[in-house]
């Protein structure tokens, strides 16, 4: 398994002043927090659904590539949203789940990124002059 780290720099190699910052590590810990917290996951079971899914899978192949244009599918979504999907499937929504962040989660994912001393962001999109 590949250890989870921050800090991972991508470099789109058609344009090598467009760099992206992945925090991997924060990524990962918010998705298992919010299935811990929003979907009443024990934190093993959350790590297990994350490490086992197709997402994270194809997500540990585009770091080893670095691949620039595969992280943006990542990114495209909130970290509520892959929870969601992971912990519930396709169209949760439709099963009475909502896509939306509950009332409080900023304040929670405030407190949960400094109680694991996690990257304020999970993605960081940078334009070098």
């Amino acid at each position: 398994m590949m250890q989870r780290i921050d800090s991972i720099l991508f470099i789109n190699p058609e344009n090598p002043k467009e760099q992206a910052i992945f925090n991997f590590r924060t990524w990962c810990m918010l998705i298992e927090g919010i299935m811990v917290k929003y979907a009443n996951k024990a934190p093993e079971e959350a790590s297990k659904i994350l490490e086992n899914s197709n997402l994270y899978k194809c997500l540990l192949e585009d770091i080893r590539n670095k691949d620039y244009e595969g992280l943006f599918f990542y990114q495209h979504e909130l970290e509520y949203h892959w929870a969601m999907l992971l912990t519930y499937g396709e169209l949760y929504w439709h099963k009475g789940i909502s896509s939306i962040e509950p009332e409080g989660f900023d304040n929670w994912e405030s407190r949960y990124i400094k109680e694991h001393n996690l990257a304020a962001l999970s993605f960081i999109n940078l334009e070098l002059e």
